[in-house]
């Protein structure tokens, strides 16, 4: 249940409704849902109870996020849009509250903070940016692709305006694609740092994730965990083939499920990519199981499980580990590892590099950077943030003889 009014549960409801709906429960009458808003052809992102009569829908499509405002009877009260390539977070107040706030943020500018009046439903804005480089000279294009398969997979783009499309753009390519989890757009101050030193930044929402609802998510997991990689080789390629970039000038960039990804796409198309960033990465699919939590349900259900034979092949093929070959001419690799990882256990990294360094083709630079006290996200403190973000991005400057600004 997503909140309570009364003696009724306002829910979301996921089972048999692809991009979801709302439906109340009494709790007189525990055995009956009751559809309140029906489903769209929107994405039903999350609910909010918003002050004493009325409560807030979230829906996404096309990377654009629509909230509709409702009163509790159903009935539609207010409709606000926001552009392409926001986050919205918010539209939340307890049944006391008179005044609710929100804030919308981007691949280009932090937190932007709103204040809206619950009986005018007027909005204002609370504080102004101020920044320290020039937002407008920035630009998100949203974009979707065809995977090997054909599916179209939804894409960001974002680069400054004035940057020629003359297919030789440094460019990063970043994804996730695992757990049903949305890339939504975030500010980063290491994406500003890429972005006004002339890189271009593509961000896919690639099978596996929860972009497009529950299906999408499904369409990437287990014995279709092959389709999250397809997805994400299929970015590149329409980075090179739409004039961004080319083979030299590209970098991929992946942590946790996605440094899993990033070492799949490396060994399955070592052609496609200069420069491979990955940050506590599963690399060893075969034995994954027996290492810390490995072997939770969640986990096995993601990658599926390498002790069925009939799940064994699926997982075999896209193992990092176990397709690295020799003779084969690979990217430069930056691995990323925090020594105490009990998610992720560092020894898949160790395992990886020790390999990748052992081919005989192996004339390609290749780095570790292991972060001692640092658990799953790679750094213990600020310092280590920072300093593994510089490391990252210097590496990548370097492979593309980039001259790093500081703007």
């Amino acid at each position: 249940p997503q909140f309570i009014s009364g003696d009724t549960f306002v829910c979301k409801a996921i089972v048999n409704t692809p991009n979801y709906k709302v439906v109340t429960l009494d709790l007189n009458n525990r055995n009956a849902l009751t559809n309140l808003i029906p489903e769209t052809d929107q994405l039903l992102t999350d609910i909010n109870r918003l002050g004493k009569n009325h409560f807030a829908c979230f829906y996404r499509q096309q990377a654009a996020y629509t909230v509709l405002i409702f009163d509790y009877a159903g009935n539609f009260v207010k409709k606000l849009e926001f552009p392409p390539g926001s986050t919205i977070n918010g539209f939340r107040a307890k049944k006391e509250d008179l005044e609710a706030y929100y804030w919308v943020s981007s691949y280009t500018h932090p937190n932007v903070y709103y204040k809206m009046d619950l009986s005018s439903w007027v909005s204002s804005r609370m504080v102004e940016l101020s920044l320290p480089y020039n937002q407008s000279s920035l630009e998100v294009t949203y974009v979707e692709y065809p995977s090997s398969d054909g599916t179209l997979v939804p894409m960001h783009i974002i680069k400054k305006k004035d940057l020629k499309m003359k297919g030789d753009l440094p460019t990063l390519l970043y994804a996730y694609g695992g757990y049903g989890t949305t890339l939504e757009p975030k500010f980063s101050e290491e994406y500003i740092l890429w972005l006004m030193n002339g890189g271009v930044l593509a961000i896919p929402n690639i099978r596996g994730g929860g972009v497009e609802g529950s299906k999408w998510a499904l369409e990437g997991r287990g014995i279709n965990k092959i389709n999250a990689v397809d997805d994400f080789i299929g970015a590149a390629e329409y980075l090179i083939e739409s004039g961004y970039t080319q083979t030299e000038k590209l970098a991929i960039k992946g942590g946790s499920h996605g440094g899993f990804l990033v070492g799949a796409a490396m060994t399955k198309r070592p052609d496609l990519f200069k420069v491979v960033v990955a940050t506590a990465g599963a690399f060893d699919m075969v034995r994954f199981k027996k290492f810390t939590v490995g072997s939770t349900l969640t986990n096995v259900e993601e990658f599926g499980d390498p002790d069925k034979a009939d799940e064994f092949p699926f997982i075999y093929d896209i193992s990092p580990y176990h397709n690295l070959k020799e003779g084969q001419e690979y990217p430069s690799l930056l691995l990323v590892t925090g020594a105490q990882d009990d998610r992720v256990p560092p020894l898949h990294s160790y395992k990886f590099l020790a390999k990748f360094q052992s081919l005989e083709s192996s004339n390609f630079e290749s780095y570790i950077r292991i972060n001692e006290g640092a658990g799953h996200n790679v750094n213990s403190s600020s310092l280590d943030y920072l300093e593994t973000t510089a490391s990252i991005y210097l590496f990548i400057m370097d492979q593309f003889k980039m001259n790093l600004k500081i703007w």
